[in-house]
C-alpha cells in the first residue's frame, strides 16, 4: 500500500506544484492590485507579505517531495501473478505483467523511474523483454528485501532465458530511453535472423550482468549497440560476463553503433564463429571506448579471432588481449600468451550438448588466476564500479584489476604494448 501510495503522490506532485505556483501567482496579483487602491494599504500590504510566506513554504514542501521522492517498485517472482499491480513481494507480479505495468505507469503522467525488482530464479521468456521506456531492472534478490542494498547477484542469480516454439532475442529496444539492466544473467537467445542476446540502443546501461549461451544465425551473436536516428545517449557495459556465445556466420559479438560506447571492466571470452570468414569481436564504424577489459580466446573456427574490427577512432586503454589491433588509439594494453582465468570453459561457443554441455558454462571460472597479468593492470579513472561482478570489493591493492573480476592476490607480470 506504501509503494501504491508513493506511486500516486509521484505522479500527481508535479502536476500539484503547477497547480500551487499558478495560485501563488494569481494570489500575488490580486492582493498587489488590492493594496495598490485601498485606502488602508499598510494593513493590506501586511497581509500581502503574509500569503507570499505561506504559498513560497508550500511549494517548497510539494517540490521537495518530488525531488526526493522514491522510485515506484514492482515486484517479480518466477511464480508471480500475471495480475495485480506488483507493488509488493506478497503481491508480486510475472516479469510480463511488470513490463506491463512499468509502461502503464509511464504512460499515464510524467514519467519517473520505475524499477523492477527480481528474485532470484529462473524466467523463462517466449518473447524478448522490450526496453522502450525509462526502466530500471535489478536482480538479486530473494523476495524479502525493503533495500536494493540489501541484494545480492551473486548468491541470487536471477537468469532471463529466451525459450518457447518461436527463438529468438532475449532483449530488445529501437529507441532512446534511459533504461539500466544490473545483476542479471541473459541466456538462451535463438533469433535465426537477429541478434543472439539482443539488441540494445542510446540511453542504455548493462551493469554487473552475464551474457552466455546466445546463438544467431546470421546477425552479431552478443550485443548489437544500435543508434536511434537523432538520439544523443550514450551506451555504458560495465563489469560484465560475456561468454560462450555463437554465430554461425561471419558478424560479431558485439556491434557498435552508438558513438562514444564505454566497454568497462568487462571480460569477453570463448565466444564464437563456426564459419570460415573475416569474423572479429568488437566492431564498428563509429568513435567508441574500451576500458580495462579482457577479451581472449574468441575463435574463428578454431583460430584466435580479430579482438575488433577496423576503426581509427577507436580508444583502447589498459586492457588485455590475446590478438593485437592494428588500429585506433592504443594505450597501456597486454599481449596475453596464456589465459588469465582460473577455469574457463574448455570450448569456445554455446552448448549444443555431448562435449559442449551447458553445465561446464555456468560452472566455469572466470576471475583471475594467482599471478595473472591483469592483475593491478588497469586505470583507476575508468573504475567507477565499487564491486565486481562477484560482489568483492573493487579495488583491492590500489590499481583495479582488468576485467569483471577484482583478485585478491598481488600483481603478476605485465607486458605491454605501447
Amino acid at each position: 500500500m506504501l509503494n501504491y501510495i508513493t506511486g500516486i503522490l509521484l505522479r500527481f506532485s508535479v502536476a500539484f506544484d503547477v497547480f500551487i505556483l499558478f495560485c501563488y501567482c494569481s494570489i500575488l496579483c490580486y492582493y498587489k492590485i488590492y493594496a495598490t487602491f485601498a485606502q488602508n494599504f499598510k494593513s493590506n500590504q501586511k497581509n500581502y507579505n503574509h500569503m507570499k510566506k505561506i504559498i513560497f513554504i508550500l511549494v517548497v514542501a510539494m517540490s521537495t517531495v518530488t525531488l526526493f521522492a522514491a522510485p515506484l517498485i514492482i515486484y517479480v517472482t518466477p511464480t508471480g501473478s500475471s495480475e495485480g499491480d506488483g507493488l509488493s513481494w506478497a503481491n508480486a507480479v510475472s516479469i510480463d505483467r511488470a513490463r506491463n505495468l512499468a509502461n502503464w505507469y509511464n504512460t499515464k503522467a510524467t514519467p519517473v523511474e520505475n524499477q523492477i525488482w527480481m528474485k532470484a530464479g529462473s524466467y523463462d521468456i517466449e518473447k524478448g523483454i522490450q526496453l522502450t521506456y525509462q526502466l530500471t531492472i535489478y536482480g538479486g534478490f530473494t523476495g524479502k528485501e525493503s533495500l536494493l542494498s540489501e541484494r545480492n547477484w551473486v548468491t541470487n542469480q536471477t537468469i532471463i532465458n529466451r525459450t518457447g516454439d518461436n527463438p529468438g532475442q532475449v532483449i530488445w529496444s529501437n529507441v532512446e530511453k534511459d533504461v539500466l539492466l544490473d545483476g542479471l544473467i541473459l541466456q538462451g537467445g535463438r533469433p535465426t535472423s537477429s541478434n543472439g542476446c539482443g539488441t540494445i540502443t542510446n540511453g542504455t546501461t548493462m551493469r554487473n550482468c552475464i551474457i552466455r549461451d546466445n546463438k544467431a544465425g546470421t546477425n552479431t551473436c552478443g550485443l548489437s549497440i544500435e543508434q536511434v536516428k537523432g538520439a544523443t545517449k550514450i551506451v555504458v557495459i560495465d563489469n560484465c560476463l560475456i561468454i560462450n556465445n555463437e554465430a554461425t556466420d561471419f558478424l560479431e559479438v558485439i556491434k557498435i553503433g552508438v558513438p562514444n560506447t564505454e566497454i568497462r571492466n568487462t571480460t569477453i571470452a570463448n565466444n564464437l564463429s563456426t564459419t570460415a570468414n573475416n569474423f572479429a569481436v568488437i566492431t564498428g564504424k563509429v568513435p567508441y571506448k574500451v576500458y580495462n577489459s579482457i577479451i581472449y580466446n574468441n575463435l574463428n573456427v578454431s583460430t584466435v579471432a580479430k579482438n575488433f574490427g577496423e576503426n581509427n577512432s577507436k580508444e583502447l586503454t589498459n586492457n588485455a588481449w590475446d590478438l593485437a589491433p592494428t588500429d585506433g588509439t592504443l594505450t597501456n594494453n597486454i599481449m596475453l600468451s596464456s589465459s588469465p582465468f582460473v577455469a574457463a570453459t574448455e570450448y569456445a561457443g554455446a552448448a549444443t550438448g555431448g562435449k559442449k554441455r551447458f553445465s561446464a558454462i555456468k560452472s566455469a571460472n572466470f576471475r583471475l588466476a594467482n599471478g595473472s597479468s591483469c592483475i593491478n593492470a588497469g586505470n583507476n579513472t575508468y573504475a567507477t564500479a565499487t564491486i565486481d561482478l562477484s560482489g568483492a570489493t573493487r579495488i583491492q591493492h590500489s590499481i583495479v584489476d582488468l576485467g569483471c573480476f577484482e583478485s585478491s592476490f598481488s600483481a603478476g607480470f605485465n607486458n605491454k604494448i605501447k
